[in-house]
């Protein structure tokens, strides 16, 4: 059977101390001297480490380093010299009483190992400094510190009571008196002179001076204990803590009251309303009735599951603090009230038509009257609208009261990050439905409207009644003008039925903005320009400062997508892998002609097209590779055979062929 490991215990350096005491009052004084030395010494250790972190931890701080390491020795060996102090009064019977001995030896060991650790994590610190934050140095030494501190006071206190009993013990104890005499305290002392401080009534059995010290002690921790409460009630630390449990129970009450909400919505308004509209009778459609209350259902679901996570966590509070890595889970999916706030305009009107009716008025008077008479089913629907933004403002009110080292401080900064996306992710949909929204109902208004105004890249800027002429329509007149972010549309106002008779458009691809002139100014279009004419100054700064945005921005839109379609169009290029002009079977008398024909290539738009008739020498950046021959042009036309290799690559793979020097080419993307 294999023996589990044991931890090796670091190895602490042997010192060696020598002790000489005439009596308990001597050992007393330096006793509480060294523990004092050794509080100075440790607190001056934690400080200069979390004070001067940033420059040890640089290259310039190797001294700094060095002082602290004999810092870190310094103290070592006055907490050996503590304890061994403290074993050579035991052992010595200096220290007599059995209670007093053990209460000295348990604040020795207990000093000795929080000592220790602290030690050994500044000395590791100094080692790494790299890997270690300056937040958690000052975490860890403070926690040490606050440690060590407890245990040294621990034996100064002992150190006390043992001064107290050295004072008892001075004092030589009468002979008891006799039963028949009454003993008189007064005497006693006026026998033996006044009483020194700190010395008990020399009467006293040893047994009651324990009892006396035994009170005293409790007495005394009592009061320490409720100062300490006391000081950390009223400390900055103990508000937040306070703030951030009222923040907490907001969130968790707020949720719960939310779920209930959609709870008593569907119970007492939904479900009926369904029941309701089944008989075709009743003046509301079961596809109104979905759209008034859209994914409400679904929402309830989600929400009561996350409400149910809150309970849980609270429950577990404080043992379990965090609440930030529950918004972190739950957020991707919150996305499902895109859908909700999508189609809460449309529920808005699916309510204000059907609420203008007595009968169906009178029916939701009587559901609401079921439910207590408390619920008003407008406000309930338009609480899922308000919730994704009510999260983030509990997320930050909750940042605001949770310390930069607390646990969950990094969760919450992610969480109220996510809701801020999600929540501009919601209103970004939001505003983009309202457009379609907008474009549909305008494409019903506008009659004889030669295209479809509906595309998904259209945007609506804005709309307004302007005066203008064109080439079309050259008489000046009013014109209601819809400005889109790719397309501006004149049509004639029939007041009437609050319709449009369609006039002229023009897309804002390649058109100009004249400047303004006092209050108009002018389209620059190849086929003629567009006039405007606003009725104020204001007006006309604020039609023409749209104009120039949505044209400037067209014109930025339109060069990305040329440039686009040439990368798209150089993608589908013939690749000239190799190319080589000349004799093929005399190297010495063939040229590499790569860069040239490629060159070509690009400039016919992706194709290599060399007419026949002519010879390859006469193209640009070609040389006849045979003229450098000795032999004279007549006769090296016969020597030398003149061909063009080239080697090609398009989607289908790599090509190789050979022409003549005066055969026609013709290559095309495959």
């Amino acid at each position: 059977m294999e023996m589990p490991m044991r931890r090796k215990k670091t190895e602490e350096p042997a010192y060696t101390f020598t002790f000489e005491f005439k009596d308990k009052p001597e050992f007393v004084g330096e006793l509480v001297s060294t523990a004092k030395q050794l509080l100075l010494d440790t607190g001056k250790l934690v400080d200069t480490l979390s004070q001067e972190f940033m420059e040890v931890q640089g290259t310039s701080g190797g001294a700094i380093k060095q002082t602290l390491m004999f810092t870190v020795e310094s103290v070592r060996k006055m907490v050996a010299r503590l304890v061994a102090m403290i074993k050579y009064g035991v052992q010595q019977n200096i220290v007599q009483n059995p209670t007093q001995a053990k209460f000295l030896q348990g604040g020795a060991t207990s000093m000795q190992s929080s000592a220790n650790a602290m030690l050994n994590a500044a000395t590791a610190t100094l080692a790494n400094m790299g890997g270690t934050s300056e937040e958690k140095v000052k975490r860890t030494m403070q926690q040490y510190y606050t440690a060590v501190t407890l245990s040294v006071k621990n034996i100064l206190q002992a150190a006390e009571f043992l001064n107290a009993s050295t004072a008892v013990e001075e004092v030589e104890p009468e002979p008891a008196p006799e039963p028949h005499r009454p003993v008189s305290t007064q005497g006693a002392a006026a026998d033996k002179g006044p009483v020194a401080r700190g010395t008990l009534s020399p009467g006293l059995r040893p047994q009651e001076v324990s009892e006396v010290q035994a009170l005293y002690r409790k007495t005394h921790l009592k009061k320490r204990l409720r100062s300490l409460v006391i000081e950390y009630k009223d400390s900055k630390c103990s508000q937040e803590q306070k703030q951030r449990a009222r923040v907490l129970r907001e969130v968790v009450a707020t949720e719960q009251t939310y779920v209930q909400s959609l709870y008593q919505c569907i119970k007492f308004f939904l479900v009926p309303l369904k029941e309701k509209a089944k008989d075709n009778r009743w003046i509301m459609t079961l596809e109104d009735v979905h759209r008034l209350f859209s994914t409400i259902e679904v929402i309830h679901q989600f929400n009561a599951e996350f409400s149910q996570q809150l309970d849980k966590r609270m429950a577990e509070w404080p043992n379990v603090n965090t609440f930030g890595d529950i918004f972190l889970q739950m957020v991707p999916m919150m996305k499902m009230y895109t859908t909700y706030i999508n189609e809460y305009d449309g529920a808005t009107a699916v309510w204000t038509k059907y609420s203008a009716k007595q009968e169906f008025a009178d029916y939701i008077a009587q559901l609401r009257k079921n439910s207590g008479g408390r619920l008003d089913l407008v406000s309930m629907l338009i609480q899922p609208v308000q919730r994704l933004p009510r999260y983030e403002m509990l997320l930050k009110e909750l940042l605001k009261h949770t310390p930069s080292t607390h646990v969950d401080y990094e969760n919450l900064v992610e969480a109220i990050e996510r809701i801020r996306e999600l929540n501009e992710y919601v209103n970004e949909r939001k505003r983009q439905t309202d457009n379609r929204n907008f474009i549909i109902k305008l494409q019903e208004q506008i009659t004889e409207m030669p295209l479809v105004m509906v595309t998904p890249s259209r945007m609506f800027i804005k709309h307004g009644e302007l005066a203008g002429a064109s080439v079309k329509l050259p008489k000046k007149r009013k014109s209601m003008v819809f400005l889109f972010n790719d397309l501006v549309v004149r049509a004639k106002v029939v007041k009437a039925n609050e319709k449009y008779v369609f006039e002229e458009y023009a897309g804002l691809s390649g058109l100009g903005l004249g400047a303004l002139q006092g209050l108009s100014f002018a389209l620059k279009r190849p086929e003629g320009d567009w006039e405007f004419n606003c009725a104020s100054e204001a007006e006309a700064k604020m039609w023409y400062g749209e104009f120039k945005n949505v044209i400037e921005a067209r014109q930025l839109q339109d060069m990305c997508n040329d440039k686009l379609e040439r990368s798209k169009a150089k993608e589908k290029t013939l690749h000239i892998l190799s190319a080589t002009y000349g004799d093929l079977n005399e190297p010495k008398y063939a040229l590499e002609v790569t860069q040239q024909l490629q060159d070509m290539c690009d400039a016919q738009g992706g194709e290599l097209i060399i007419p026949g008739g002519t010879p390859k020498s006469k193209l640009p950046g070609f040389v006849d590779p045979t003229a450098k021959s000795a032999l004279p042009s007549f006769f090296s036309s016969f020597k030398y055979k003149k061909q063009l290799l080239v080697v090609w690559s398009d989607s289908k793979g790599a090509h190789t062929r050979t022409y003549g020097d005066t055969e026609p080419v013709f290559i095309q993307y495959a």
